[in-house]
């Protein structure tokens, strides 16, 4: 029979293997529930975005104590916004930020936010978004791929014409050539086409400047935060005082990686995306708002359309075209389209 201090031993080393045991058992457990998802982004690390994303990441991984994690993939410069959308789409990331190209090979409804003449200024764009809450939350639903979680909008400033040479009206820019950025630009080409408008849509966007300065682009459809991007030398001369729209982008996360989350992060990961992303968002409506001084003080000439009732029945009906044409590409419903107007 095993001595008293035999047993005592045989004890403690029972006791032990338990422990390691249901240690071991934990951190398998605290393993298998890490998550790690992959964000895609044609931004740069040194960017205003590229910052942005930096700090959710980072905040993100407070809030949940590093149980979801953020792997944030700078994409090559030569990667085009539809092709990181078709990437997305094949499930090679786990999300990306899109813009308004990328949209519409995955949620193009969501191109109703970037369409002229829906929203006037953006108190309006983000009541409107705040009023279709439910809309929105279902055509991300319904996107390709087996549907999107929207994260956050990140919208890169107001959409305004730009042109080599000068114009007096909307009238003055039919027959001039405006740039798309390929075949899933909806919105600019429908723009382009109701102004009666060239469309250019072979020329990738690093080209941009070389195209303008050769004469083969004459107008361009952006946001003044896109046209300072550009050399000096290549950008336009004329601007449009008056914005028509917005350059819409997007934080989207594949609806099947939003399940991967453990159910006791995904509020805090909710959050702390809401707050990266809106703070994103505001800045870089500041930044446009600031870039467009700049390019003025530049030399740019601003273009003041007047206000009489022939310039703005033509900018009723340029406008309309837009939405009709959208409408019937099925880009997005006319149901759609009457709730953002309030029809």
């Amino acid at each position: 029979m095993p001595s008293p201090s035999t047993r005592r031993q045989a004890l403690r080393a029972l006791a032990l293997a338990c422990l390691l045991a249901s240690t071991t058992f934990a951190s398998s457990r605290v393993a298998a529930q890490r998550v790690t998802l992959r964000i895609a982004t044609r931004e740069a690390t040194t960017s205003t975005t590229g910052r942005a994303l930096d700090g959710w990441k980072r905040a993100l991984g407070r809030a949940t104590h590093d149980r979801v994690a953020l792997q944030i993939v700078t994409v090559p410069p030569s990667t085009t916004d539809a092709a990181l959308a078709r990437d997305l789409n094949a499930g090679q990331y786990d999300g990306a930020l899109l813009s308004t190209t990328g949209l519409g090979l995955t949620v193009p409804s969501a191109l109703l936010f970037a369409t002229p003449g829906v929203f006037a200024d953006y108190p309006e764009l983000d009541a409107g978004r705040t009023r279709m809450a439910g809309d929105v939350s279902a055509m991300f639903q319904s996107g390709m791929g087996g549907g999107y979680k929207l994260l956050g909008f990140v919208d890169r400033g107001r959409a305004r014409l730009f042109a080599r040479s000068p114009f007096a009206s909307l009238g003055d820019l039919g027959g001039r050539t405006f740039f798309v950025d390929g075949s899933s630009d909806f919105v600019c080409s429908a723009f382009a086409q109701a102004l009666g408008g060239v469309r250019i849509a072979d020329v990738a966007p690093g080209d941009l400047g070389a195209a303008l300065a050769s004469g083969r682009i004459a107008t361009l459809y952006q946001s003044a935060l896109s046209v300072a991007s550009i050399a000096p030398a290549a950008r336009p001369t004329h601007v449009s005082k008056r914005s028509f729209g917005f350059v819409v982008s997007a934080v989207l996360l594949q609806r099947a990686s939003f399940e991967r989350i453990p159910a006791a992060h995904r509020a805090a990961f909710a959050t702390a995306a809401t707050a990266a992303l809106s703070t994103l968002r505001y800045q870089l409506r500041a930044d446009d708002d600031a870039a467009y001084r700049a390019l003025l003080a530049g030399g740019m000439i601003e273009v003041d359309m007047p206000s009489d009732a022939s310039t703005l029945d033509a900018l009723v009906r340029a406008t309309s075209r837009t939405q009709s044409a959208l409408v019937a590409t099925r880009t997005y419903s006319q149901t759609l389209l009457d709730l953002a107007l309030g029809r």
